[in-house]
């Protein structure tokens, strides 16, 4: 995007004093264009709304007039006398043309003047009513009537004109008994466009005997549409079925448009909805007018008996409307262009003569700006000179502040282990002792049991004599058992139950026997056991002995060690403490040392604030000369 950016303070001013003179011309010029479009818009749409309702009121009142018309002919004396004729159903009436010609008139005289009368009366207004037909009610046959043409009708009610509005007219007041009005649609009697106005004509039973039919072209709508008052170029007034068919001419559209355009945009289907409403909005094309939309209420009239409703439109071209406008635009362009010129030919005349006066004042101020700002250069190269040195300094400060804060931790960890160390010593002292206590303690037991198993060995060669006479007395058993049992061979059958007794007791003596056998064994492996466990005292006492010998040595040896840790660990605790008293002063330097960075840093920072202000006082000078020199 190209920018206009003058150079010199001249051109500025011009273009300053330009911008004062005619701005406010803009300003206003805009103001009022914005004001006059909007209020042009509003008085249009409400002239639009005004005239909309106007129409409305009218095409309301029009067929009202048509249905007092329909009511006049039923109950007029010679239309229900033609009722009364027997014939007058059995045989079609001749037409006659709007002008009343007839080719054949078979009407009574009274009929027939009632007709001319009212071809005469309505000559004027022949274009709004096409057809005044006389229609029998049971029949469906024409009676009577007036026509724009020369034709012959066949039956209203019989097939296939059933669907036909003239056909749904009669039926309508038949089934009511009362005036009725039926849309605009094509209707094959008359082979154009019609919509109709029906009356019920009553005998005097009150009996619907015949219908009064109107059939009204579009022509009269189509005046009713046309703009009486100039509102704006290119604006129209249309009807608009609900259907959103067309029920009038479109303005300036040379096809027929009534029951054949199609008429769908916002404004039509919010008047469908029985919506009324003004303001800018696309219309059929989606270009964008002022439109006036409502619904005419045919079907509220009670008096009207249609079942249909129209929406009726004003359209006004916005272009159209805002032409007076747009010029007003164009005029006001002109006028401000006229007077930029005037204003800029005023303003550079007074800008040259405030400019030259500016320049000797802008050369002093270069050139104090530029001392200045090489003075202030100077100083802030010192400061941060200063400033490197004071950083240079606090940081072996630091490096030194951890360096004896390391020191001093391991100062304290060293002692921490001294005191551990002293702990375990004198731990190390006294598990010694328990040693020593316990290899005594051992060592009497060692003694007990080697006596004890003395003892036992002294018992089980007690019982080895025990064994012995137990085996003596199994074998004199054994032999005594032998020599019962010859005694009882001897005695024969009575001797049989010794016997037996002598076989038990032998039996029982070789078990003994046995058991005596066994029982030595057992006594010689105890016995070799014994011997072990006499030995294997011995050299436990030895042992234990020896044990409790190298145990007051290593007592000895501890006791020797704890002495020495004790007198480390006071040691270390006299230099924790130094080292602590060190750290101390290492943080008492570097909190100053903090202090005086601090402050070269503030220093060094106003130093820079300083020398950026007469750097911009030196650039300001600069720009100024460059300003009013127009470089």
């Amino acid at each position: 995007m190209v920018t206009f950016a003058p150079k010199s303070m001249l051109a500025k001013l011009v273009v300053l004093l330009v911008l004062v003179s005619v701005a406010p011309t803009v300003v206003i010029g805009i103001l009022a264009f914005q004001t006059s479009r909007k209020a042009l818009e509003e008085a249009t749409l409400e002239k639009l709304s005004l005239v909309t309702e106007l129409k409305r009121a009218e095409i309301v009142r029009y067929f009202e007039a048509l249905r007092g018309i329909a009511l006049f002919l039923g109950q007029a004396g010679p239309v229900m006398a033609a009722f009364e004729t027997p014939d007058a159903a059995a045989q079609p009436a001749p037409k006659a043309d709007i002008q009343g010609s007839t080719a054949q008139k078979k009407e009574s005289p009274e009929l027939s003047k009632l007709l001319s009368d009212f071809t005469t009366h309505f000559s004027p207004a022949g274009r709004s009513i096409d057809d005044v037909l006389l229609i029998n009610a049971n029949t469906g046959e024409l009676v009577a009537g007036v026509t724009s043409q020369d034709r012959k009708l066949p039956s209203v009610l019989k097939a296939p004109a059933k669907e036909d509005g003239l056909s749904l007219l009669v039926a309508k007041v038949v089934q009511t008994s009362k005036p009725a009005v039926v849309d605009f649609s094509y209707s094959s009697f008359t082979s154009s466009v019609l919509a109709f106005v029906g009356a019920p004509v009553m005998n005097p039973k009150g009996a619907v005997v015949g219908v009064v039919a109107l059939g009204i072209s579009p022509k009269r709508i189509n005046e009713i549409m046309a703009q009486t008052e100039r509102i704006a170029k290119n604006t129209s007034f249309y009807l608009v079925g609900q259907d959103l068919l067309m029920r009038s001419q479109l303005p300036g559209d040379p096809t027929p448009t009534i029951l054949k355009k199609k008429m769908d945009f916002e404004a039509t289907r919010a008047a469908a909805r029985h919506e009324s409403g003004i303001g800018i909005m696309p219309d059929e094309k989606g270009e964008l007018s002022l439109i006036s939309y409502s619904h005419v209420g045919l079907n509220e009239n009670p008096l009207l008996g249609a079942d249909f409703d129209w929406t009726i439109v004003g359209d006004a071209e916005v272009s159209e409307v805002l032409a007076s406008v747009t010029q007003l635009r164009h005029r006001i362009i002109l006028i401000g262009g006229v007077l930029a010129i005037i204003a800029l030919l005023v303003a550079y005349f007074s800008a040259r003569a405030i400019s030259h006066p500016l320049m000797g004042g802008v050369n002093v101020l270069a050139s104090a700006a530029t001392q200045i700002s090489a003075t202030v250069s100077q100083l802030a190269t010192s400061s941060a000179q200063t400033l490197s040195a004071v950083n240079q300094t606090t940081a072996t400060l630091e490096e030194l502040r951890q360096s004896g804060q390391v020191s001093s931790e391991k100062a304290r960890a060293v002692a921490e282990d001294s005191r551990k160390s002293l702990q375990v010593a004198h731990a190390g002292k006294q598990a010694t002792d328990d040693i020593i206590r316990g290899m005594d303690l051992i060592k009497s037991q060692m003694q007990t049991i080697g006596d004890t198993v003395i003892k036992l060995s002294e018992q089980s060669r007690s019982i080895e004599d025990i064994i012995d006479a137990v085996k003596d007395l199994a074998d004199q058993s054994n032999l005594l058992a032998v020599n019962a049992s010859i005694e009882a061979a001897r005695a024969g059958e009575q001797g049989k139950g010794f016997a037996v007794v002598a076989d038990e007791i032998k039996s029982f003596a070789d078990q003994s026997k046995k058991a005596t056998t066994q029982v030595r064994t057992i006594l010689e492996d105890i016995r070799n056991s014994i011997s072990s466990v006499v030995m294997a005292t011995e050299k436990g006492g030895k042992a234990v002995e020896s044990g409790v010998n190298q145990s007051e040595e290593a007592g000895h040896a501890i006791q020797a060690v704890t002495t020495s840790v004790q007198e480390a660990s006071q040691a270390l605790t006299v230099i924790v403490a130094s080292a602590e008293q060190q750290a101390v002063g290492i943080d008492q330097v570097a909190s100053a040392m903090d202090s005086i960075d601090q402050a070269m840093r503030q220093n060094v920072d106003g130093t820079r604030q300083l020398e950026s202000a007469a750097q911009n006082l030196k650039d300001l000078g600069q720009k100024l000369a460059d300003l009013v020199q127009g470089r």
